[in-house]
């Protein structure tokens, strides 16, 4: 009986420590996506999410204010959807909050998630009670309305509901009309009689729609049962020993056999000898491929034990690639002039890491062959987030 208390103690702790980790990871790269949104930089990075997941352990949903709002999907088995989820998070986030903000002080928010799978539109309605002078609102031009709620700048409201006055800038509503634009979409708010409803609208793939559409090549057939190849294997380097056996349960569930599996970065010599060794390891299997994952940022410790250093992840994939782009490598090493281009045909590499701009993202594409956010994995959604990047590069489906 007591060891099964500790269990489930423990799971429960897990549990907490899992939503709170990532409720800090989606709120970070919320600032830094409205950052970049301000300035018109943002280009949204769709991937397969479970809306109901990424939700789950927002902040807006924790805590004392939990007991006020209800979050309900329709239909209730909602479809993961090909969308940006850090785009979706802060339109909620932020759409919760001032419903929280300005509507009754001991009112109800209510969030409905509408999916169409006919026309393919996500419909998201943030409705909450009242709040002080809302009759006021009421009576204003609905057009004056919007353009006040999302404009720059700009509010309605002097106050919260308990009349407490704000000094904040006011983008609030505007940084929600440019997520609601990079979701290719639109947002709106009308005052009713007895409620205020906030409206996102968008047009979105659900996970199955986009994999049979994109580059003609991620049918539903091939992704049935894709996994990547027998003859595949998987390197991988992170400072993190957390992050490695993430890293490591990665590799397992994308079907990357154990004996195939080189994860490193708990080292300096591990991480600057990462490219040269990488190459050995390529070289030295011709007929096999190679999946290579690198975080971006590597803070080691120098050899004197003291000092630490921060290792580009992604300068050390340029200089792999930089390597195997070399035809006269192999002659300098004794060994036959490569084919042009052999080596790096037998190679995908991705820079993984969290917390990035747009620039930041350009340049992990510039100096490898993809970016991957370091998001929480889940193994029903991993060959979705890999199947799209390892199918085009391979062009042919295992």
């Amino acid at each position: 009986v007591r060891y099964q208390e500790n269990t489930e103690a423990m799971e429960s702790w897990f549990t907490e420590l899992d939503a709170t980790l990532t409720s800090t990871l989606n709120t970070v790269l919320s600032e830094v996506m409205a950052r970049d949104l301000v300035y018109d930089k943002y280009k949204p990075n769709p991937g397969v999410v479970d809306v109901k997941r990424l939700l789950q352990y927002s902040t807006s949903l924790r805590g004392a204010m939990s007991s006020r709002m209800s979050l309900e999907f329709d239909p209730p088995n909602f479809p993961r959807l090909f969308v940006d989820p850090h785009l979706l998070h802060c339109i909620y986030r932020n759409a919760v909050s001032n419903a929280f903000k300005y509507g009754s002080p001991d009112g109800q928010v209510r969030t409905i998630f509408h999916y169409d799978l006919k026309t393919s539109k996500l419909k998201l309605e943030v409705i909450n009670d009242p709040g002080p002078a809302h009759a006021d609102l009421v009576r204003l031009d609905p057009h004056a309305v919007a353009a006040d709620v999302f404009g720059a700048g700009t509010r309605l409201h002097t106050g919260d509901a308990q009349g407490y006055a704000y000094l904040s800038s006011g983008d609030g509503g505007w940084i929600m009309s440019k997520v609601a634009q990079s979701l290719g979409g639109s947002v709106d708010i009308v005052f009713e009689e007895a409620r205020t409803v906030l409206t996102l609208e968008c047009p979105v793939h659900t996970a199955l729609g986009h994999k049979r559409s994109a580059q003609g090549l991620l049918d539903e057939s091939i992704l049935e049962d894709w996994s990547v190849p027998a003859n595949v294997w998987g390197i991988a380097v992170d400072d993190s020993s957390m992050q490695r056996l993430l890293l490591t349960e990665l590799l397992e569930m994308a079907g990357i056999h154990p004996s195939r599996m080189v994860v490193t970065g708990g080292t300096m010599q591990e991480c600057t000898e990462f490219a040269v060794r990488t190459e050995a390891l390529i070289r030295a299997h011709p007929e096999d491929e190679f999946l290579v994952i690198v975080d971006e940022n590597l803070d080691v410790i120098c050899e004197n034990g003291v000092d630490r250093v921060t290792i580009s992840g992604s300068m050390e994939v340029a200089k792999l690639l930089s390597n195997l782009r070399d035809p006269g490598r192999g002659r300098r090493r004794g060994r036959a002039a490569d084919p042009p281009g052999s080596l790096e045909s037998r190679v995908l590499t991705l820079v993984r890491s969290a917390n990035d701009s747009v620039d930041d993202v350009a340049l992990y594409n510039e100096r490898a062959h993809g970016f991957l956010p370091k998001t929480p994995l889940r193994r029903e959604n991993i060959i979705e987030v890999l199947a799209p990047l390892w199918l085009p590069r391979f062009d042919r489906a295992e």
